[in-house]
């Protein structure tokens, strides 16, 4: 339909030609008004587009059988479409002129049955006629009057079917939302108005169903003492009831019940499990739906469950007593419950099963208040009918039936009790397969995903905690012969399936796959027996599942049996396997076994895919590979007693079939029988899964290399084999001219070097070598395979033990040249496993004169590089040379590099911070030698000017020592002892710098001020007071300066308010005399004695605020209150430091004066 509109809307000018067929081409646009949004919209513009390019009369005379269609269609757009389709259905409406309104006014065409059901009850209607319209009032008609009423009956039937495909359609909120996954989208959109009906019209009925023929019944006295009394029964009754139950006789009735119920089950589905979905999301049912039908529709969902629960138990109890009433019959039984709930989860709309998980949760709950016992409640006849009902739902022919089957089964499973699972477990999985069998290759109904849950929840009941031994053993017996059954089932996923529930089976009874096999080996036996005898025969799916289940048998350890290579069968299948691989495959899918059958649907008869013949002959390797092991071990030792007496004619000899359809095989296989001996034949059986390796395509030599590696574990490979396939491959490689190893060709080198590395010889690295060479000349040319091959061949010389470090050189400098192309590859990594073989080789090659770039640290920086990094560390020559501007000469002497000594130091610094970076200790402990030149760089004149802040900025200018003083600081972390590297890296508060510096000043604040001892902070202080006394020019040193400002001063004020002043300042208080130890008197007896210092703005204004520091915290270091009139030496220095603060005016002393009001901006 979606095609017709598109092709009505771009083939316009040609509607004229098709004006009499319009009546059969509109049918479409009809159904599309009454479709989803989306199609209505695109109907709408068909529509229009029609009515605009065909004459004005089409509509009326040529469109009679869609019309009333048609403007029911346009009616319904208008008054329930969304804001998009309003406008385009009243401009449609309006285009209609002349006779075309003459629809307007004609009656719309009612379908009707004039037969009536006499099985239900019906409403009589009576619609009186008017006069139509167009009778004017002279007609002589018009004083006639209407004519009689028109009457009708309404079945009741017919009303709650109605009433039931309401409730079933969605709420429609938006109309870009969708709410049912429904395969058959409602054609209408049912208002809540038209829904609150529908529920009262199916609650009536429901109800009606309850009423007793006898209303006083419920008034009897006896009635309440009479059920105690039956319910005391069914407690103490330990009988299992047969299935046989009361079931009402008026099949009519009971569909009509069964309708309404359905119904009532579809509204409980919206109004609450949509409700916690549209809460959770963009909308809230709330908006539009009642919350008083909401608890109306939930008491009656309970009730009608409960009741229909309690009514379903009892009469099970009176169909077993015997009890009967004349008019028994004619009553609705409480198992119709079953039905219903069945007719739920077999929906197609898969959401609504989820009210008939809910109803099942009633159920049991009904069922435990009634019984009293859990474990007799879950055994009781009516839990049971619905588990084997639940079971029957996974045979049926729809997938959301099975896929509501499924669901119920989940449900069941987490509630039934242990015995009830066992003793269904078969009947259990078997629907379970049925299901994975059917629904393979259904896209996206979750019904294989639904069943595959329930098998795992199966097991965990059977084999639960707890479990007698005889039970588990029982379950485990019948799930490995349901199992073994199905290993060679056409369905791929029951297959694996299959295949984990043995394995898991195994793992819970502590058992090997083989001992648990073992009482099926028989079966299993037979299983291969007809496989060997049909293989010629099977088609290509079944030859796969075949060959799995070969290859699942034969590669069991310990082995389950052994393969009969004497056998005829065997000899048959053998030789079948060695025409698959030996043929290429468009010869292989002309056999007539490989083709569609005519019986297959249409949509199969494309023929095979390339994705299944892949997965075919992954299957075959594995078949080969298996057989190989096989023989491996029966060829070792003698099978039978014949064999121990004539080894000699021990031999593998093919066997003719004598049979029409082997005839090709056998020609095959006898042609070829002279060939074959044991040895041989294992020869064959390797060299033909070695052939994969050299496939063209990589899913199959990716799964020969995983197989072949697999079996390297169980059986030594056949190196001489391996390196007989090498060698044609080898004359691809190496030569005088280049030839390029394609993509495919280096995956086998890479595939058969990992298997093999003894296969690779000083012969193959040198021609690999001679290949090489040409690689940095293809700048220009190279290609993404070639880039793909030098990869492969990269990861492969990684592994090889015969390569050496010839190839250092070659691959690093071609991959960085390659390195703009190479921005999706990884080629670090493989590149590094390579050079870290040879870390010494490595370093030589990247200090050298046109090695030492970014991209060489870059390399050396990698996580995997740590062995190149190491060869660093041992040997600080490199990074000391390298910060002096000097590389490495091809003849190991060192010289002066012709690059600039900026982006030399650059370069070295960069190489010393990344290397620092990956080992923390060496940085910190074992770069002593290293760390000092970096300092001696730092305080040295010419790199200071070097690195001047100026107007333009370089890397080098902004990076150097921002590295240099990182380096500095990581040693200093682990040194904090080494006073004169902080003073040194104190240089970067003077801002000469244009480099970020912020890590240094965190350090600072974050680690020195809060964390340091205060041993630490006075042995700070007094650096700097040495430094005065070493030298006196101290006093004009900007650099001790901001080291009071940012570091010393900082931590003095932290450990002040935190400590005990004595502590901090180092002795008790004794102003009057000097002592070294005293922070304040060793302050003012050797640095702030202005006779000694001639002092510089900044450091009187930096001594200030120090001065400031003591007197505000350590009065009673500074002065002795007991000499009231008599100011101590250190009272006498601080006083004239600190004047400011106490003098009333500041006329004295202009200049110091001038910068202490400053003192906030330090």
């Amino acid at each position: 339909m979606l095609v017709y509109l598109l092709l009505i809307e771009t083939s316009f000018f040609r509607l004229s030609a098709l004006l009499p067929f319009l009546p059969l081409l509109m049918d479409p646009l009809v159904c599309a008004l009454n479709g989803s949004p989306p199609i209505v919209s695109q109907g709408l513009r068909t529509l229009e587009l029609c009515v605009d390019n065909l004459q004005p009369e089409y509509l009326y005379e040529h469109m009679t059988p869609v019309r009333a269609q048609l403007m029911h269609g346009l009616w319904k757009a208008l008054s329930d479409g969304d804001a998009g389709t309003h406008p385009r259905a009243f401009k449609i409406l309006c285009k209609f002129g002349g006779s075309n309104r003459k629809m307007l006014s004609d009656p719309q065409e009612l379908i009707y049955n004039s037969k009536v059901s006499p099985f239900y009850p019906a409403f009589e209607l009576t619609f009186l006629r008017t006069l139509p319209t167009a009778i004017a009032p002279d007609d002589p008609r018009f004083s006639e009057g209407g004519s009689d009423p028109l009457r009708c009956s309404l079945s009741v039937r017919e009303l709650v079917a109605s009433a039931l495909e309401n409730l079933r359609s969605p709420f429609i909120l938006d109309p870009s939302v969708t709410v049912c996954a429904s395969p058959m989208q409602p054609s209408t959109r049912i208002g809540y108005s038209l829904r609150r009906h529908s529920f009262i019209l199916v609650r009536s009925v429901i109800l009606c169903s309850f009423m007793p023929r006898n209303p006083n019944l419920l008034q009897n006295s006896l009635l309440k003492e009479r059920l105690l009394s039956e319910l005391e029964g069914i407690r103490n009754d330990a009988r299992s009831y047969a299935h046989n139950t009361f079931k009402c006789s008026d099949s009519e009735s009971r569909l009509l019940y069964i309708d309404a119920l359905q119904g009532l089950f579809c509204l409980f589905f919206f109004l609450y499990f949509l409700d916690l979905t549209f809460d959770s999301g963009y909308f809230n049912l709330d908006a539009f739906v009642s919350r008083d039908l909401k608890d109306e529709a939930a008491d009656l969902f309970n009730s009608v469950i409960r009741q229909l629960t309690i009514q379903a138990v009892f009469e099970h109890r009176a169909e077993e007593r015997g009890l009967k009433k004349i008019d028994f019959d004619e009553c609705m039984d409480g198992s119709v419950l079953v039905d219903v709930l069945m007719k739920v989860f077999a929906d197609p709309c898969k959401e609504v099963s989820d009210s008939a998980v809910q109803a099942l949760s009633l159920v049991k709950e009904t069922l435990m208040t009634l019984y009293g016992v859990a474990g007799k409640a879950l055994q009781s006849p009516l839990f049971r009918e619905l588990f084997y009902k639940c079971i029957s739902l996974c045979y049926t022919d729809a997938w959301y039936a099975r896929l509501g089957g499924c669901s119920a089964i989940n449900y069941l499973l987490t509630v039934a009790t242990q015995d009830m699972i066992i003793e269904n477990a078969k009947e259990i999985l078997s629907a379970l397969f049925e299901v994975i069998v059917g629904l393979s290759d259904e896209v996206s109904s979750s019904a294989v995903d639904m069943s595959i849950s329930a098998l795992g929840k199966l097991l965990e009941a059977c084999f639960a905690s707890g479990s007698n031994q005889l039970d588990k053993s029982f379950v485990a017996e019948t799930f490995v012969y349901q199992a073994v059954k199905h290993l060679a089932a056409p369905s791929s996923v029951l297959r694996n399936e299959c295949r984990k529930l043995l394995s898991k089976i195994a793992s819970l009874m502590e058992v090997s796959l083989s001992e648990l096999l073992v009482p099926q080996k028989s079966t299993i036996q037979g299983e291969l027996q007809s496989g060997y005898a049909d293989f010629v025969r099977l088609s290509l799916f079944h030859q796969s599942a075949f060959l799995e289940f070969f290859e699942f048998v034969y590669s069991l350890e310990p082995p389950l049996m052994a393969f009969s290579f004497n056998g005829a069968l065997e000899s048959r299948f053998i030789n079948e396997l060695f025409f698959i691989c030996d043929t290429d495959d468009s010869v292989l899918l002309k056999k007539n076994n490989y083709q569609p059958s005519r019986f297959v649907e249409v949509s199969a008869l494309g023929g095979i895919s390339d994705a299944s013949l892949v997965l075919f002959k992954q299957a075959v390797l594995k078949a080969v590979l298996a057989c190989y092991v096989s023989s491996y071990s029966y060829f070792s030792v003698p099978r039978v007693l014949e064999e121990e007496k004539n080894p000699d004619t021990a031999t593998w000899e093919p066997v003719a079939i004598k049979t029409e359809e082997g005839t090709e095989a056998n020609n095959r296989l006898m042609s070829s029988s002279s060939d074959f001996d044991h040895s041989n034949l294992q020869d064959q059986l390797f060299t033909t899964a070695l052939k994969f390796i050299s496939n063209h395509n990589s899913k199959l030599q990716e799964t020969a290399y995983s197989a072949l590696k697999e079996l390297a574990l169980k059986i030594p490979l056949r190196t001489n084999l391996i390196r007989s396939h090498l060698s044609s491959i080898l004359t691809l490689v190496g030569g005088d001219t280049y030839r390029p190893i394609s993509k495919n060709v280096a995956s086998q080198l890479q595939y058969y070097a990992k298997l093999d590395f003894n296969a690779f010889d000083e012969d193959f690295i040198a021609r690999l070598e001679s290949h090489m060479r040409f690689w940095p000349d293809l700048l220009q040319d190279v290609t993404v395979d070639d880039i793909s091959s030098a990869l492969k061949i990269l990861e492969m010389l990684a592994e090889i033990p015969a390569a050496g470090p010839q190839f250092i050189e070659v691959l690093t400098v071609t991959f960085a040249h390659w390195d703009t192309l190479l921005n999706s590859l990884n080629w670090r990594s493989p590149l590094l496993k390579y050079l870290v073989r040879y870390p010494l080789e490595t370093v030589r090659f990247f200090v050298l004169e046109e090695c030492v770039t970014d991209e060489g640290i870059q390399i050396i920086k990698h996580k995997d590089a740590s062995r190149i990094r190491e060869v660093l560390m041992a040997d600080s020559t490199y990074f000391l040379h390298l910060l002096h501007g000097e590389t490495l000469r091809r003849d190991n002497s060192w010289s002066k590099s012709v690059l600039h000594l900026c982006d030399m130091e650059l370069l070295a610094l960069k190489l010393i911070a990344s290397v620092g970076e990956s080992h923390l200790n060496w940085a910190s402990r074992g770069s002593v030698d290293v760390v000092k030149t970096v300092q001696a760089l730092w305080t040295d004149k010419d790199f200071r000017s070097r690195y001047t802040a100026k107007d333009f900025i370089e890397e080098p200018r902004f990076e150097v020592p921002k590295l240099a003083a990182l380096i500095m600081l990581r040693y200093f972390r682990a040194n904090i002892d080494d006073l004169g590297l902080l003073y040194d890296l104190c240089f970067v508060f003077l801002n000469q710098f244009t480099s970020d510096f912020s890590f240094f000043r965190i350090f600072v604040e974050e680690q020195i001020i809060p964390v340091y001892s205060i041993e630490w902070r006075q042995n700070a202080l007094k650096y700097v007071v040495r430094k005065f006394e070493e030298d006196p020019s101290s006093a004009h040193n900007e650099n001790i300066v901001k080291m009071l400002q940012y570091v010393i001063i900082p931590c003095l004020h932290y450990a002040f308010e935190r400590y005990d002043v004595d502590l901090v300042v180092g002795t008790p208080p004794n102003p009057d005399v000097p002592d070294d130890k005293n922070l304040i008197s060793l302050m003012c007896h050797k640095v702030m004695n202005r006779s000694k210092f001639q002092m510089s703005d900044s450091m009187l204004i930096a001594l200030f605020q120090l001065g400031c520091l003591f007197v505000s915290n350590c009065p009673a270091h500074i002065h002795n209150f007991a000499q009231k009139y008599v100011a101590s030496f250190v009272g006498f220095e601080l006083y004239i430091y600190t004047w400011p603060l106490h003098a009333k005016s500041h006329k004295c002393e202009p200049r110091p004066l001038r910068f202490f009001s400053f003192f906030g901006h330090l």
